[in-house]
């Protein structure tokens, strides 16, 4: 997160864009417990059940957020949530974390204003789901969502 100029801590300290995206702030709130040793100061080999755990203990996020998190990682990274183990630094993978800001807007490789969003793609999400809600809307599912992120 950024700083402003000529604030204690300026400068970023994990290169947020402006207005960064859920996921990033949970990679971030992840670096901080690293940073104040509520988990492995190293910031490897963490579990992802352990960091779940310590998300939800520290800021007292709902238990639904402290289990998506972790298991967004593990999914993201190709690992098992209850058997493996990673390091903050594999969270930094390209088209992982950002990658859900790309579901409206073009990646910053070919666009870096990201504040500009790209109605295409804002088309083929809305038309690719798959639920409905009680008055037979349309509605996008986690399901609908983990397939347009793996595009």
């Amino acid at each position: 997160m950024s700083h402003p100029q000529g604030q204690p801590g300026a400068g970023p300290s994990i290169g947020f864009q402006e207005r960064p995206t859920p996921a990033a702030l949970a990679l971030h709130s992840m670096h901080w417990l690293t940073m104040v040793s509520i988990i492995s100061r190293s910031g490897r080999d963490i579990s992802f059940d352990e960091v779940g755990n310590h998300i939800r203990a520290t800021y007292n996020f709902s238990p639904t957020f402290c289990s998506f998190v972790p298991h967004f990682a593990a999914r993201m990274l190709k690992k098992s949530y209850s058997k493996d183990t990673f390091d903050l630094k594999e969270l930094d993978l390209h088209n992982g974390i950002e990658h859900d800001a790309s579901l409206l807007r073009l990646d910053t490789a070919f666009l870096p204003d990201q504040s500009i969003k790209h109605v295409p793609f804002i088309e083929e999400l809305l038309a690719a789901a798959t639920g409905k809600d009680e008055d037979g809307n349309d509605l996008i599912t986690a399901k609908d969502l983990y397939r347009m992120l793996g595009k």
